[in-house]
């Protein structure tokens, strides 16, 4: 559960079910249920009270990796472009407004690159990539904007603490 201006909204998932959704404002006396899109797996979703923004695991290269649902149309649309290459096995956090993405390795043979020009499109494949990648992006919900972060060599490794994102090497 999440909560922003006076909203809060709550997701659940489990690997063998359909995820659900719900928006609670101040003073409903019932939740609303958020419509997920057929064969959604939220991997990573983050809240602004506006907008909620799903980091899709489904691996399905038709659909977008990053889905956000606007509460004012109350629709499901694909979220900007990441300005990443496409990769697997990424580490990926939600904090308030924004989903930090880092690391995994690039597509390899055996998990081609999507037919879409979503770069995450294929993020959490279970195995199959190439070169380990040091480089990640934040997303911003509240204005659909992607941040680069630029290469940090050795540094593979992450962790979450509280809302901070801490990235360390091997030693």
């Amino acid at each position: 559960v999440m909560g922003a201006n006076g909203r809060l909204v709550a997701v659940s998932s489990r690997d063998d079910e359909s995820p659900i959704a719900a928006l609670w404002e101040r003073d409903a006396t019932e939740w609303t249920a958020i419509p997920v899109p057929a064969g959604a797996r939220p991997f990573v979703w983050s809240w602004d009270g506006d907008h909620l923004v799903f980091l899709d695991a489904a691996q399905r290269p038709e659909d977008p990796a990053v889905r956000r649902w606007s509460r004012d149309t109350a629709t499901w649309a694909p979220a900007a472009p990441a300005p990443i290459e496409p990769r697997v096995g990424a580490s990926a956090w939600s904090a308030g407004n924004r989903i930090a993405l880092w690391g995994g390795t690039t597509l390899s043979d055996t998990y081609p690159a999507t037919t879409t020009d979503d770069p995450l499109a294929s993020n959490a494949a279970p195995s199959g990539g190439g070169d380990v990648l040091t480089d990640g992006a934040i997303y911003d919900a509240s204005t659909d904007t992607w941040i680069a972060l630029p290469p940090a060599p050795e540094l593979e490794r992450t962790s979450r603490i509280g809302a901070q994102l801490l990235i360390s090497g091997d030693s």
